[in-house]
């Protein structure tokens, strides 16, 4: 075969076909591709993420997961993981990580953890805590009396949070006692 059988005769595209709504048909078919690539994207993540909430970490099936010692002490007990400080220790000397801290715990477990995050890591401390409720997987809801107190900032500050806020069912009128807890300190 020579390079002029194998080289399409360009002269019999219609240059003017507009099959698909005003533009050339060409476009119909990228804009299909990439409308499946970004459902599959996107899907994917989803699935992944209700895989792990409902099948994977789930205590029954958490000696499977990597997990962490500080998981096991104030959330699943009966896991065995990894001390919280070498959790930490993957950020430390990371060029794109900006801070380290807790999210989504206790606050009487900020202090601690967060001190653990600053020491090992040598960055910037975040503390965004929940209201102090337990998950109750199950019935999916929160559950117990909320602990959650502005003045502990204080304490925060104190461990070496820079960032700081709230997370699960923390609402604007605890975010602005936060700030003006903060603001004094």
């Amino acid at each position: 075969m020579t390079v002029a059988e194998a080289t399409p005769d360009l002269e019999q595209v219609d240059r003017n076909d507009r099959a698909f709504l005003g533009h050339p048909k060409g476009l119909g078919y990228l804009g299909f591709t990439e409308g499946c690539e970004r459902f599959s994207y996107y899907s994917m993540q989803t699935l992944l993420v209700l895989y792990m909430v409902n099948y994977l970490l789930v205590p029954e099936r958490m000696d499977k997961v990597v997990g962490l010692q500080w998981v096991q002490q104030h959330i699943y007990h009966g896991i065995s993981g990894q001390p919280l400080a070498s959790a930490y220790e993957v950020l430390r000397g990371s060029t794109t990580i900006r801070a380290a801290g807790v999210n989504c715990s206790a606050p009487a477990d900020i202090p601690a953890a967060l001190r653990t995050a600053v020491a090992v890591t040598g960055l910037p401390g975040v503390a965004y805590p929940n209201r102090g409720e337990a998950w109750d997987h199950a019935s999916h809801a929160w559950a117990g009396t909320g602990t959650f107190d502005p003045s502990e900032v204080r304490s925060w500050i104190n461990a070496g949070a820079q960032l700081v806020g709230g997370c699960c069912r923390v609402g604007p009128a605890d975010i602005a006692a936060v700030a003006d807890v903060a603001a004094a300190s």
